[in-house]
């Protein structure tokens, strides 16, 4: 166990930091938000401190599944947009005087894709959990493009109501696979077992 809480405690950090960096990104844009809505404004930062609760819970044995479920999506989510949005909208976010920001940021949002591997073997998968998450992040995807307030607006970028489109898509695609998924956690599980007896 001392490897797989040498794992956890690193991720537990990275996210911390990750967190504290996107609410910086983030914080012109809270300052003229309505404060009833900010818990949907800072969309990556948001997903990686609920990371960083999930998995510090584990660390202290002390795990919530719905909580590990929703983190998981929530950076899969996020992980997907950002590395999407960069793509579709390359000739601004990939152009010389930007690239090398975008680069950093199209890595670390890499990284939130596939970090729940550490998390998706601990969960106890109930059938409500997809649910909740297309419950919580639909709201999200609602007030990011029916209520204005997705990041996106402040750009001159045509075409949002289609990321829009993406997103409510990878919304109910990423939080249904998971379940779907869940038997790949017995493998994840035998990696980490194995990890610790070598």
């Amino acid at each position: 166990m001392k490897r797989y809480k040498l794992i956890l405690s690193m991720v537990f950090i990275i996210n911390i930091l990750g967190t504290i960096a996107g609410f910086f990104y983030y914080k012109w844009q809270l300052e003229i938000t309505p404060k009833i809505v900010w818990a949907f404004i800072p969309d990556s930062p948001g997903s990686t401190f609920m990371f960083a609760i999930a998995v510090g819970l584990i660390f202290l044995g002390r795990k919530v599944d719905a909580l590990s479920y929703l983190a998981s999506v929530a950076v899969i989510k996020y992980g997907f947009w950002t590395l999407f949005v960069i793509l579709f909208y390359s000739d601004y976010f990939l152009s010389p005087g930007n690239r090398s920001f975008y680069y950093l940021m199209f890595a670390l949002h890499f990284g939130m894709i596939i970090e729940p591997v550490v998390l998706l073997h601990t969960i106890n998968y109930r059938r409500i959990y997809p649910f909740l998450a297309i419950f919580w992040f639909g709201i999200n995807d609602y007030l990011d493009y029916v209520g204005g307030y997705t990041p996106l607006k402040w750009f001159s970028f045509q075409h949002v109501g289609l990321v829009g489109l993406v997103t409510a898509i990878s919304t109910v695609v990423i939080s249904l696979g998971l379940y779907l998924l869940r038997d790949q956690g017995k493998r994840l599980e035998e990696i980490f077992l194995k990890l610790e007896k070598a």
